[in-house]
């Protein structure tokens, strides 16, 4: 599974922008991208990179789920 996504990471079209990403909230490219790919955010940081792809429009929406 980690293979497949490393693969799409590789061949993304938003590859600099995940990486601009990641420059900024301190954290890997591929850790961006794996947020855009539906990983669960689950610290108030992983929502700030949700919020700005949403604000780039690379994500339609994100879904807050209560416990």
């Amino acid at each position: 599974m980690i293979v497949k996504h490393l693969i799409g990471y590789l061949f993304s079209q938003n590859k600099n922008t995940y990486k601009e990403l990641a420059k900024i909230f301190k954290v890997y490219p591929y850790h961006v991208y794996a947020l855009a790919h539906g990983r669960k955010a689950k610290t108030y940081n992983e929502f700030n990179i949700l919020q700005e792809l949403v604000n780039r429009k690379i994500v339609d929406g994100y879904q807050l789920r209560y416990k």
